[in-house]
């Protein structure tokens, strides 16, 4: 057994270790009641400045937008395809797979997407919309590209298995690789690797951007952090 008491060092070896300090075989959760569905909106940027500005807002405790959402997940498709669109877990029309498209080929380079997902049941369905309202007036996407998708949160949850169940059938088990970039590096990140190595490559595996906060991280981690946001 090892806690923040018990043990220290393996606590938070393992926290940030990815597996590689220690196995859990029992942990102990605090349940709350699970809400029945999500509000989940899908918004499309063609620069990397604002979709960076955009998820720094959401995790923000510092703005109105603060504590609003309960998902945010940003994403860089380098090439927007039909096949990869509809075979996405979010569901689009045939219209908007064209217009998702046509922007793309427009941009003669990446794109990004904000995904921003709000739970919500049958006594707070009013309240999770006019949390949507705000985020579309405030957010800084490309005007005419934010996409809507009601479903239920377990549909939701497994969205990632449905995607690596067809990719295992390719062969592609799991294709994520996870790193830190420090904010001051985010525009190089995105000119050297996005926009020159990975130009006009045929990836598998998503391009998955989450904004995090330095002040989440505890320096006793066994993850390496950047010294900065």
């Amino acid at each position: 057994m090892y806690s923040e008491e018990f043990n220290p060092d393996l606590f938070y070896a393992a926290l940030g270790g990815l597996g590689q300090f220690g196995v859990i075989t029992r942990a102990r959760f605090a349940l709350e009641p699970a809400q029945k569905r999500v509000r989940w909106r899908r918004l499309f940027y063609t620069d990397i400045k604002l979709v960076t500005s955009d998820l720094e807002k959401l995790i923000s405790p510092d703005n109105n937008l603060s504590g609003i959402i309960d998902f945010v997940e940003g994403e860089v498709l380098l090439s927007a395809t039909q096949a990869s669109l509809i075979g996405s877990t979010f569901n689009f029309t045939d219209s908007d797979v064209q217009k998702i498209i046509d922007l793309a080929s427009d941009n003669n380079g990446p794109i990004y997407l904000v995904d921003a997902v709000v739970f919500y049941n049958d006594t707070t369905a009013t309240s999770a919309e006019q949390k949507v309202d705000l985020l579309l007036k405030e957010l800084q996407y490309t005007s005419g590209f934010a996409f809507s998708n009601d479903i239920p949160l377990l549909n939701f949850l497994n969205r990632l298995h449905y995607q690596e169940t067809a990719r295992s059938s390719q062969g592609q088990f799991h294709p994520w690789l996870s790193m830190f970039v420090p904010k001051s590096k985010i525009l190089e990140f995105d000119s050297n690797v996005y926009k020159d190595i990975l130009n006009g490559t045929n990836t598998a595996g998503s391009l998955l951007l989450y904004p995090m906060n330095r002040t989440m991280w505890d320096d006793d981690m066994s993850a390496v952090t950047p010294d900065e946001e």
